[in-house]
C-alpha cells in the first residue's frame, strides 16, 4: 500500500510534466480536476466531442495510445468526496498515483487479485475540493521509462458522496436505522396503504424484512455478520423484539408486562434497545448472553439504551427526569459507568430520532457518536468525535435525525424535507 501526498504547488498544477520524473519507474495513474482553474492548460478543456458524462458508478478502459487522458463530467448531481478505482491488471506495488483534487491516494492489493486505488480527503493545508457536481475531470495513464499500463485494461469506478437520499421504491416514507462496515443498511418504509415494513439494502437492492403475520415490522440494526435485529407488532398491537439470521426469525422479549424494542446489535449478537412497562414508562433494555434485562440511568424517570458499538463495550442512549416518557439528556455507558452527554445550548439532547415506529442511535468502535438535539423546537443532527460536537444537518431539511454509523464514519438516518416527506439518508463524516 502506498500513501502519496502532494504538497508542492508546482506538482499540483503541472501534471503534464509528471512523466519526466524518471526516478519513478512505476506506471502512473493521474487524476486531475479540469473544471476549474484560471490559467487554461491542455487539460482544462474537453475535446470537441465533449467530456463523457458519468454517475457515481462508471467504467472505462486504458486508451490505446496509453497517454492521452480520458475526459469525464460529474453528471451525478452530487459532489464527490472520494473516488475508488478498481483494476486487475497491474499489481498494487507497481502503481503510483498522482492527483490534485483529493488529499491522498491509497493503493491496495487484495487476495482476489484486484487492486483498489482510493482517492479521499478534502481541505487541508492546500485545500482540495473533490470533484463537484457538474465539473470536468480527467484520468490519465503515465508511462515512465517505458513502463506503461496495458492498453485496454478495464477499470471500475465508484464515487463517494457527502450525502445521498435513500427511498424505498414506491414508499411514501423511508427511514434508515442501521449500517454495518460493509455498507449494508436496514430500516423501515411506509407503503401507500400506510403499513410499515422493515427492509435490508445491499448494493442498491432492497429486500423487505417482515416478521410473519405481524401488523408492523421495523429492521433497526445490523452487525458485521449480517444478523439483523428489530421490532414487530402482533395482531393486538403489542411490540416485540426479533433477531433475523439465516432467513430465520427469533422473538426476543423482556418478559410479561413489557413491550420490547431492540435497536442495535453487536458482532457477537448482544442486543440493546428499550422497553415500556404497563404504565408506558420507558426503560433501557440490554441482552448479553441471555435474556433482556433492564438498564436504567441512575435516578432517571425514563431511560432508553439505543446503540452499541460492534465490539460490544460501549452503549449509548438517553434519559429524562421529568416523567416516564420524556428525555432531556444523552449518555454513554462503559465499564459499568454512565457519562452524561449534552450538546451545548440545546433544549434537550437525546441521541436518537423519534419516528412513528421506533427510536434509534449509533456509536462506532472509534467512539464516534451521532444523535439529535433540539434547538428552537427543531430536531438537529450532531456528531461527537474526540470531545467535539458538530451539527450534522441535511441541507434544506426541516429536521434531521442521524441514528447510526459504521467504523468508516458513514452515518445513516432520516430527514423531513420542505414538503414534509420523510426520506432515509447516508452521510459521510
Amino acid at each position: 500500500m502506498k500513501m502519496i501526498r502532494l504538497f508542492a504547488v508546482a506538482a499540483l498544477v503541472v501534471v503534464c510534466s509528471i512523466a519526466t520524473q524518471a526516478r519513478i519507474k512505476d506506471p502512473k495513474i493521474i487524476i486531475h480536476n479540469v473544471g476549474t482553474g484560471a490559467a487554461p492548460t491542455p487539460l482544462s478543456r474537453c475535446p470537441i466531442d465533449g467530456c463523457t458524462p458519468v454517475g457515481v458508478n462508471f467504467s472505462f478502459s486504458v486508451n490505446h495510445n496509453g497517454g492521452r487522458p480520458l475526459m469525464f463530467n460529474n453528471a451525478s448531481g452530487q459532489d464527490w468526496t472520494s473516488l475508488t478505482l478498481t483494476e486487475t491488471g497491474v499489481p498494487a506495488e507497481q502503481v503510483t498515483c498522482v492527483q490534485t483534487v483529493f488529499l491522498s491516494c491509497t493503493v491496495t492489493g487484495h487476495e482476489d487479485g484486484s487492486v483498489q486505488i482510493v482517492l479521499s480527503g478534502l481541505a487541508g493545508l492546500n485545500p482540495r475540493v473533490g470533484i463537484p457536481a457538474g465539473t470536468n475531470f480527467s484520468i490519465g495513464f503515465g508511462c515512465v521509462n517505458r513502463v506503461c499500463w496495458p492498453r485496454g485494461l478495464n477499470f471500475q469506478a465508484q464515487a463517494g458522496t457527502a450525502f445521498r437520499t435513500v427511498d424505498f421504491p414506491g414508499a411514501i416514507s423511508t427511514f434508515l436505522y442501521g449500517i454495518n462496515n460493509a455498507g449494508d443498511m436496514v430500516g423501515a418504509y411506509v407503503d401507500d396503504g400506510e403499513h410499515t415494513h422493515g427492509f435490508l439494502l445491499i448494493d442498491g437492492t432492497f429486500t423487505t424484512i417482515d416478521y410473519p403475520d405481524s401488523a408492523l415490522s421495523v429492521a433497526a440494526g445490523i452487525n458485521n455478520n449480517g444478523v439483523i435485529t428489530g421490532q414487530y407488532n402482533d395482531s393486538d398491537g403489542i411490540g416485540h423484539g426479533f433477531v433475523f439470521s439465516d432467513n430465520h426469525f427469533t422473538t426476543k422479549d423482556l418478559g410479561e408486562g413489557y413491550q420490547t424494542f431492540p435497536t442495535a446489535i453487536d458482532d457477537v449478537g448482544d442486543l440493546v434497545g428499550f422497553c415500556t412497562d404497563s404504565e408506558s414508562n420507558f426503560h433501557g433494555c440490554v441482552a448479553f448472553d441471555g435474556p433482556f434485562q433492564i438498564l436504567d440511568y441512575p435516578d432517571a424517570t425514563a431511560s432508553v439504551t439505543l446503540g452499541i458499538n460492534f465490539q460490544g463495550n460501549q452503549i449509548v442512549g438517553g434519559f429524562g427526569t421529568q416523567n416516564g416518557s420524556s428525555f432531556e439528556h444523552g449518555f454513554l455507558y462503559q465499564d459499568g459507568e454512565f457519562s452524561q452527554i449534552d450538546f451545548a445550548d440545546s433544549a434537550a439532547t437525546v441521541p436518537f430520532g423519534i419516528s412513528v415506529t421506533t427510536v434509534a442511535f449509533g456509536i462506532n468502535d472509534s467512539q464516534e457518536i451521532v444523535g439529535t438535539y433540539s434547538s428552537g423546537g427543531v430536531n438537529n443532527g450532531f456528531s461527537l468525535k474526540s470531545g467535539t460536537f458538530t451539527t450534522r444537518n441535511v441541507p434544506g431539511a426541516l429536521q434531521t435525525n442521524p441514528v447510526n454509523l459504521n467504523d468508516s464514519g458513514q452515518v445513516v438516518g432520516w430527514y423531513v424535507d420542505s414538503s414534509n416527506v420523510t426520506h432515509g439518508y447516508v452521510m459521510n463524516e
